[in-house]
């Protein structure tokens, strides 16, 4: 039955185009059916044959585990021949890059604003990445909402400058995004998204505007 719903679930999932990892929660479920089926299926087996099969399971699964350590752990140094490698396999590595740095930019950025403007400030961001960094490395950035009262001055972080001026009436380049190892990633490839800015002046009310800019819960 357990498989069934999986089947039913992966299938919906790939007509409605969502993404791989939504099925995630449900894996830890399939291996716990899967080992409970293939130990009572060992148990019927003769004790040499038990043997064998548990013996190539241990040695397939010390040769995959090593595979993907060698893959996916980050223990080479970044833009070496080897880290590229796993960065071309994973596709995840140069997106660990530059976010202590993007923190660190936007704090300077902040510190630079008067006194007088930070009483209503916070940190915008343009996606989760952007957002994780800053709350992370920084603990500026107001996760869930635009805070009480509403802030008045907004230092944000990946937008491209068209998007910033349909939402504020004012908005001037603060600092530029960069990395020590100029590696690139979706912060820093995209010549419109590396730049903070300083804006100021919404053009709506931040109620209106904020119902339509949360797009992670």
């Amino acid at each position: 039955m357990l498989g069934w719903m999986y089947v039913l679930t992966l299938v919906l999932l790939m007509a409605a185009r969502g993404r791989d990892y939504y099925l995630a929660p449900a894996y830890p479920m399939l291996f716990a059916a899967g080992a409970a089926w293939t130990e009572t299926w060992l148990r019927s087996l003769p004790a040499q044959r038990q043997t064998r099969i548990l013996r190539a399971a241990w040695i397939t699964l010390g040769i995959g585990g090593l595979v993907q350590a060698a893959l996916m752990l980050p223990f080479v140094p970044v833009n070496s021949l080897w880290w590229r490698v796993q960065d071309a396999t994973s596709h995840q590595l140069n997106m660990e890059i530059g976010w202590p740095e993007l923190a660190a930019i936007v704090a300077h950025v902040r510190d630079s604003i008067p006194a007088s403007d930070r009483t209503a400030l916070a940190v915008m961001a343009e996606d989760e990445g952007e957002a994780g960094a800053v709350n992370l490395y920084g603990r500026t950035n107001w996760l869930r909402g635009y805070g009480d009262p509403p802030l008045q001055t907004a230092i944000a972080v990946g937008f491209k400058p068209d998007e910033l001026n349909q939402i504020f009436a004012s908005c001037q380049v603060a600092a530029q995004l960069s990395n020590p190892h100029g590696v690139v990633n979706d912060i820093f490839r995209d010549r419109d998204r590396d730049r903070v800015y300083i804006c100021r002046n919404i053009r709506s009310s931040w109620p209106e505007f904020w119902k339509h800019f949360q797009r992670y819960g």
